[in-house]
């Protein structure tokens, strides 16, 4: 799996994956930065290892250390918040 993460001048320091709704979490791959205020990819190599429903979370970690929260919050004025989530049924 892959996607984005972007936290302006502060840049993304680390991305975490939980395959398992939180109760764990994995570091997943960065890619460089294409500048200081660019979006940053990541990738996580993910093999289920079980049919069914996985929640799944993904958590990014600023250039200061701060840590997104799963408290949802709107944009403006300071920026959203809220941890990305999806569910992924594997047959």
């Amino acid at each position: 799996m892959q996607g984005f993460a972007f936290a302006g001048s502060r840049g993304i320091h680390q991305m975490d994956i939980s395959t398992h709704g939180g109760e764990s979490w994995a570091a997943a791959i960065l890619a460089p930065p294409l500048s200081r205020h660019s979006w940053v990819m990541w990738s996580y190599p993910w093999k289920p290892q079980r049919p069914g429903d996985h929640r799944i979370l993904a958590r990014a970690t600023d250039g200061t250390g701060k840590q997104q929260s799963m408290r949802e919050h709107p944009p403006f004025p300071d920026g959203a918040s809220g941890m990305q989530e999806v569910i992924v049924s594997v047959v």
